[in-house]
């Protein structure tokens, strides 16, 4: 991102506001020379924040046998993958609250009567669109696990649907006092739901990154697979969640407005548990190192092979 770099105006809100108070810091203290610097420092350390969250979350609910930091060490692999995801954009921010959203189904799955949780996720994700709009398909993947996980208890739905609701209520009221509300409408909706139009832009090294990332998910997916019926219910319902996180990963690249490499960071936290998963399960050891290996070269490559040739 280039220094104090102006927001983009069909951006989130809170995306907007979140780089009008950077360059307003900026340019009226003597770091306005350095802001491409601030700007990537907190990227960097808010994918290590993020991270940490994550492994923790994993910790916490028993995901894996034994405490590993495996999650974290992927999730920073895999945002470290290319370069545009180590800047400071309006997916990187939203993942953090949906990375708490994520935690907050956990609890859910197997809580009694989770109804602070339940208001707490729509909250979380309903912040997260409003740095990021495509987030906001997310909104399906809470009511989703709800119907799958839960049985059906109508004060949660209507309690889920008001967390969702309260935080664009707000911001469409500032919208609407300031005279900004058809803007608000036109810019942040409007033009932002449609279908995608894909302008992929790649060379060899990015195809073999995905390629690579592709099939350590479909290798994950199958030892899932493999011992889902003999893991506890608790973990079953726990896997249902990070693959249906995936799945709506994908399904949000059909309504982003634009092309953006940025936009996969979504897949990041799912994925990264999954191989967490893979890797502490794998036998081989030797396969384990190579394959974690051709990860590590491959983040390397995309960084700086340009460098060199």
């Amino acid at each position: 991102m280039a220094d104090a770099e102006l927001p983009n105006p069909t951006s989130a809100p809170f995306f907007i506001w979140l780089l009008s108070l950077f360059n307003y810091v900026g340019h009226n203290t003597f770091i306005s020379s350095y802001m491409h610097v601030l700007f990537q420092t907190f990227s960097i350390l808010l994918i290590f924040f993020q991270a940490l969250i994550l492994n923790q979350i994993i910790i916490k609910h028993k995901f894996f046998h034994g405490s590993s930091y495996l999650p974290a060490f992927f999730y920073v692999i895999l945002m470290s993958l290319f370069a545009e995801f180590v800047t400071l954009n309006e997916v990187l921010i939203a993942n953090t609250f949906l990375l708490f959203a994520l935690e907050k189904l956990f609890v859910i799955s197997k809580k009694e009567r989770p109804l602070v949780q339940i208001f707490d996720t729509g909250i979380l994700l309903s912040i997260a669109s409003l740095f990021y709009l495509p987030s906001i398909f997310f909104f399906l993947h809470f009511f989703v696990i709800i119907a799958l996980l839960r049985t059906f208890v109508w004060r949660e739905w209507i309690i889920g649907l008001s967390g969702i609701i309260i935080p664009h209520f707000l911001v469409g009221t500032y919208f609407f006092l300031t005279d900004q509300l058809p803007l608000f409408i036109e810019y942040h909706i409007t033009d932002q739901i449609r279908l995608s139009t894909f302008e992929l832009r790649y060379n060899a090294i990015m195809l073999a990154s995905a390629g690579l990332v592709l099939l350590l998910v479909l290798l994950a997916s199958f030892m899932v697979q493999a011992s889902f019926l003999r893991s506890v219910v608790q973990i079953r319902n726990y896997f249902v969640i990070v693959f249906w996180s995936l799945i709506i990963s994908i399904l949000s690249i059909l309504i982003q407005p634009d092309y953006k490499m940025t936009h996969y960071i979504l897949l990041a936290i799912p994925v990264s548990i999954l191989l967490g998963y893979y890797f502490g399960e794998l036998r081989s050891h030797l396969l384990a190192e190579i394959l974690a290996t051709s990860l590590l070269l491959l983040v390397f490559a995309n960084h700086y092979l340009h460098l060199i040739i």
